[in-house]
């Protein structure tokens, strides 16, 4: 398969081989009504154009069959943790990912009754913003990249509050957390359950989160570049770890000490589809904490890298447990751009698909939505001569075929 050149819709998901696609990924919901249904969402997200509410996926066809998709998403019990991991399997053949990355969402709500949805901070935006947030683990290559996890971040009005909770139908088992916290739970629950070689995670995480992610994905044996703020407080290699980090130094200051042994990385950009070249360092470091309360007992990697061509300094940083081959630090740093590869098939394909237009209650229902949005992200993303989707004219093909016998889900 080779990468498609995006989406435009409206789309037709018109080839035997996308049917088998879904009918594959989809084999774990134990009803055959379950299975049609889920084929007629994912095509129905492949066939509309705009916003994807449960009445334009049903098209013209509204009334019984948007009532059917909204039990069949909302209510409808299947479990959508066999249908990612099928997902993630197929995939992984396909893409070979070099990384698992982890993209955060803020998704931005006018309403409160969206499940997750709450006026809480958000890191990146620096404010208080009404919405929810959420994770992606994603499987990306320097060609491809495609979602197949999601985790939804609650905040505490959703999970200690008991009304809220039975109103969202929340598992008993689910708590309040970060969005990388709750990342961070499905990476560890993936790498145990998917039956495929975990690859190295790259994920941005604050000053506050870094210590116990790299304590617990370090106890699972998973490596890591995990984007970090540029003060945060390192110790150079050979200097003993001690209390209040007394002999530490900001991360950018020791990129900039070593701007000496910058070593030029070229890479290709697949956002602004260029060929670049970044001028990188790497160096050993360990926490101020010390490597054993970090989970780890040997030094990590600080990466730094001049990617700001109007800044004469080093703007981004990452630390990983992943040591440089003989071509040094390159190797890390392409991996650790994959976030823009992801980044930007998020905004190319997922977002176009319908990810962040869940405007439920259930807290089911937001789950099973993401894991048909992520099915309809690989059709996209990953096409052949035998599995294209095709722009189609009219409106008669929105509800993806199915025919009028089938019966409602349950």
């Amino acid at each position: 398969m080779e990468t498609t050149a995006g989406v435009s819709g409206p789309y037709q998901a018109a080839s035997w081989a996308v049917t088998e696609f879904i009918e594959r990924v989809l084999d774990s919901l134990p009803r055959r009504d379950q299975r049609l249904w889920g084929s007629r969402y994912v095509k129905a997200l492949l066939s509309v154009n705009g916003r994807k509410t449960m009445r334009t996926l049903a098209g013209e066809r509204q009334g019984a069959v948007e009532q059917s998709f909204q039990q069949f998403i909302s209510k409808s019990p299947w479990d959508w943790a066999p249908v990612r991991c099928a997902l993630a399997r197929s995939l992984h053949e396909e893409i070979e990912p070099t990384a698992w990355v982890v993209e955060t969402e803020t998704i931005a709500k006018a309403g409160r009754h969206s499940v997750g949805v709450a006026e809480q901070f958000v890191a990146k935006a620096g404010r208080v913003v009404n919405c929810q947030q959420a994770a992606g683990i994603w499987l990306a290559s320097d060609r491809i990249s495609c979602p197949v996890d999601w985790a939804l971040a609650l905040p505490p009005a959703w999970t200690d509050e008991p009304r809220a909770r039975a109103r969202a139908d929340i598992p008993e088992g689910v708590r309040s957390s970060s969005p990388v916290q709750a990342a961070t739970d499905a990476i560890v629950e993936a790498a145990a359950s998917w039956g495929i070689a975990p690859r190295p995670v790259v994920m941005e995480v604050g000053e506050a989160d870094l210590e116990p992610v790299v304590a617990r994905l370090s106890s699972q044996g998973i490596t890591f570049v995990l984007k970090v703020p540029d003060s945060l407080a390192v110790l150079p290699a050979g200097r003993r770890p001690v209390a209040g980090g007394g002999t530490s130094i900001q991360a950018h200051r020791l990129i900039e000490l070593l701007d000496t042994q910058r070593q030029p990385v070229s890479w290709f950009d697949p956002v602004g589809l260029a060929r670049r070249v970044t001028p990188v360092v790497a160096t050993d470091v360990t926490l101020p904490a010390g490597t054993a309360a970090a989970g780890t007992d040997r030094p990590l990697v600080l990466l730094g890298a001049w990617t700001n061509p109007i800044s004469p300094g080093p703007s981004e940083f990452w630390v990983s447990n992943v040591r440089p081959g003989p071509a040094g630090p390159v190797a890390l740093f392409t991996m650790a751009k994959l976030a823009r590869r992801v980044h930007g098939d998020l905004a190319r394909i997922a977002v176009p698909l319908g990810i962040r237009d869940f405007e439920g209650r259930s807290y089911r229902g937001w789950h099973h939505h993401a894991t048909l949005v992520s099915v309809a992200h690989a059709i996209t993303a990953t096409s052949a001569t035998t599995a294209v989707t095709r722009p189609v004219r009219g409106a008669e093909h929105a509800g993806g075929g199915t025919p009028k016998s089938v019966p409602p889900p349950r």
